[in-house]
C-alpha cells in the first residue's frame, strides 16, 4: 500500500507581534532595561498554518508589510513565533540577508571560512566546497582580496554562492534576486530549477509574478499577515494581479468563463475571437477584439492590451496599442484587429485582453479578462523549449 511522505514543513498555528515604540530610543530601552514608551503592538502573523511536501517549490505572494519575510525568518529559526509550531524536516539553507556577517576586512574566502562557522560547519566541511563557491561565485582572484573592494555585483554573487553550494534539502529564497546581473539572475533561476528536478524543497518569496509562475508548483498569498489564498499558481497569482492592479473593491467577476475578470468598468471587452482556433507553427493569428471604451475614459492615456500565456499565466507574448503608437479619439465602440505569427510549440494557449490606463505604474484597468479565448498550435514536429527562434544555421568554414 502507498503511504504518502511526512510533510517536509510543518506551520500550525504560528503568530508573532512585535511591540511599537514611539521613539527609537524607547526601542533600545524597552530592549534592554524593559522601559520606554510604547507606541502599541503590531500583529505580524496571524495564526498561520500550511505545510509543505517534500520537493514542492511553494511561491509566498503579498505586499510589502504582509509578513512574508517575518515567515521566512520564522521558519529558518532566526526568529520564534508568540504561538504555534513550526516543524522542519531536512537540511535547511536560508536566502534571506545576502551577506550577513560577512567582514569586509576579510577577503572572499576568508568570509567563506567565517561563513561556514556561523552556519556550525567545521573548516574541513567549508574546504570541501570552497572551490564549488568559488566556481559559482565567478569572481576570480577577487577571492583572495578584501570583499570591500568588490562592485555590489560581485559581492551579491559570492555571498549568493555562499548562501547555496551546501546541496540543501530545503532552500529558502526571500528576494535575494532583486539585485545582480541579468546573466547571473538567470544562472540562479537555473540553478534553483534543477535543484527542484532533483527533488529537493524550495520557498520562494518574490514580487516578480513571472519569476513565481516559472518556478512554482503551489502559491500562498499573504495578506496583512493572513493567507488570503493558498493553492494553483496560476489562479493565485491572477488573483494577486487583480489586487494590486486595481481590482473592482476586492470582488471577481467571472464572465463569459474566463479565468480571472476585473476592473471599475467590467464588461467594457465585448467579443474576442479568432480566425482559426488552431494555427500551424508560423501560420499568422487574427484577434479580433470588440471594445466599448467607457464615455468617463481617459482617452489620452488609454490602451488595448492582447496577452498571450502559458497554463501556468505566464505572459509568453503582449501587444498593446499603446506601444504600437496606436491613440483613441473618442469612447463608444471600436473594432481592432491583432495579427501575430505562431512561433509556439505545440499546445493550447491562453488569451487575455486588457482595456487598460496608462496614466500611471503600476497599470489599472477598466477591463481585464483572462481567459477571454484559447487558441492551439499544431507544430509538425514539436521541438525544444517554448518558442521557434525561426533562425537559420549554415556551415561557413571547414577543418575548424
Amino acid at each position: 500500500m502507498y503511504v504518502k511522505e511526512k510533510p517536509q514543513i510543518c506551520i500550525s498555528g504560528i503568530s508573532k507581534s512585535y511591540l511599537l515604540y514611539k521613539a527609537p530610543w524607547h526601542s533600545i530601552a524597552g530592549r534592554f532595561f524593559g522601559v520606554g514608551k510604547k507606541g502599541g503592538e503590531k500583529e505580524v502573523l496571524k495564526n498561520i498554518t500550511f505545510s509543505v511536501d517534500p520537493g514542492e517549490a511553494v511561491g509566498i505572494i503579498g505586499k510589502n508589510g504582509s509578513g512574508k519575510s517575518t515567515l521566512l525568518k520564522i521558519l529558518a529559526g532566526i526568529v520564534r513565533p508568540d504561538t504555534g509550531a513550526v516543524t522542519v524536516r531536512g537540511n535547511l539553507s536560508a536566502l534571506l540577508e545576502l551577506g550577513a556577517g560577512f567582514n569586509g576586512e576579510y577577503t572572499g574566502k576568508e568570509n567563506i571560512y567565517l561563513n561556514g562557522t556561523l552556519k556550525g560547519r567545521s573548516r574541513r566541511e567549508t574546504e570541501k566546497i570552497l572551490h564549488k563557491i568559488a566556481d559559482f561565485a565567478e569572481i576570480g582572484a577577487y577571492m583572495e582580496m578584501p570583499v570591500k573592494t568588490y562592485s555590489d555585483g560581485m559581492f551579491v554573487r559570492l555571498a549568493f554562492a555562499a548562501a547555496v553550494c551546501e546541496n540543501p534539502e530545503i532552500l529558502i529564497v526571500d528576494e535575494a534576486l532583486a539585485v545582480g546581473d541579468y546573466r547571473f539572475q538567470a544562472k540562479c533561476f537555473s540553478y534553483f530549477r534543477s535543484l527542484h528536478k532533483m527533488g529537493r524543497t524550495l520557498l520562494y518569496v518574490s514580487h516578480d509574478i513571472d519569476s513565481i509562475r516559472m518556478l512554482c508548483d503551489r502559491v500562498i498569498w499573504l495578506e496583512d499577515g493572513e493567507i488570503k489564498l493558498d493553492g494553483n499558481v496560476a489562479e493565485v497569482t491572477a488573483a494577486y494581479m487583480e489586487a494590486v492592479t486595481g481590482g473592482v473593491q476586492g470582488v471577481t467577476h467571472s464572465m463569459d468563463g474566463c479565468i480571472r475578470r476585473f476592473g471599475s468598468h467590467v464588461g467594457a471587452l465585448k467579443e474576442l475571437s479568432l480566425g482559426e482556433e488552431t494555427a500551424a507553427l508560423h501560420q499568422r493569428v487574427t484577434v479580433t477584439l470588440a471594445v466599448d471604451i467607457p464615455a468617463d475614459a481617459e482617452l489620452p492615456f488609454l490602451s488595448v492590451s492582447l496577452a498571450v500565456k502559458d497554463r501556468t499565466g505566464k505572459d509568453l507574448g503582449v501587444m498593446a496599442t499603446w506601444e504600437q503608437g496606436l491613440r483613441f479619439s473618442k469612447p463608444g465602440r471600436h473594432l481592432l484587429r491583432f495579427t501575430f505569427k505562431n512561433i509556439l510549440n505545440s499546445g493550447t494557449y491562453t488569451l487575455a485582453a486588457g482595456l487598460e490606463n496608462r496614466r500611471c505604474h503600476p497599470i489599472t484597468y477598466y477591463d481585464y479578462a483572462e481567459g477571454l479565448g484559447y487558441f492551439t498550435s499544431a507544430a509538425e514536429q514539436p521541438f525544444f523549449g517554448t518558442v521557434d527562434l525561426c533562425g537559420g544555421i549554415e556551415e561557413i568554414e571547414e577543418n575548424l
